[in-house]
């Protein structure tokens, strides 16, 4: 099939796809912009819940920062853990590879944390509202 390998090299030209592999989990563009309401540091939302934050805007299109990023100095969410027995704050660091999980650093508070606890944006900082579910504890 060099037929195809020819073609879809030379669709990845024309396209200047020459982003590596792992930056495909580091960034998303979406056709939604400026035009649409769209600010950078917004908050980016899945069916089910937090994927990442606005990096980048333009009239038509934004660029976003998925909480997978490798990038490890930028994309943090101030967090809150809620369990039965209170709440705890933290901060979402990073993305595990390896667990498949995102690291929650810097935890706060009395309170054990167990697995099933609900992670959310606690809105400490302003950069993004309270309540956005995260996912669980794993």
């Amino acid at each position: 099939n060099k037929n195809y390998e020819r073609e879809i090299e030379a669709l990845k030209k024309e396209l200047e796809l020459n982003q590596t592999l792992t930056s495909w989990h580091d960034i998303l563009i979406v056709d939604k912009g400026s035009k649409d309401g769209i600010e950078a540091n917004m908050a980016v939302m899945s069916q089910k819940g937090l994927i990442g934050r606005v990096i980048e805007v333009n009239t038509a299109s934004s660029k976003i920062e998925l909480l997978s990023s490798s990038n490890e100095s930028s994309n943090h969410f101030p967090v809150r853990v809620s369990s039965a027995n209170g709440e705890a704050f933290g901060l979402l660091k990073n993305y595990d590879e390896k667990l498949h999980a995102l690291v929650v650093t810097q935890l706060t508070g009395d309170t054990d944390i167990k697995e099933g606890d609900v992670v959310q944006t606690s809105g400490l900082g302003g950069n993004s509202p309270a309540n956005l579910p995260i996912g669980t504890v794993i």
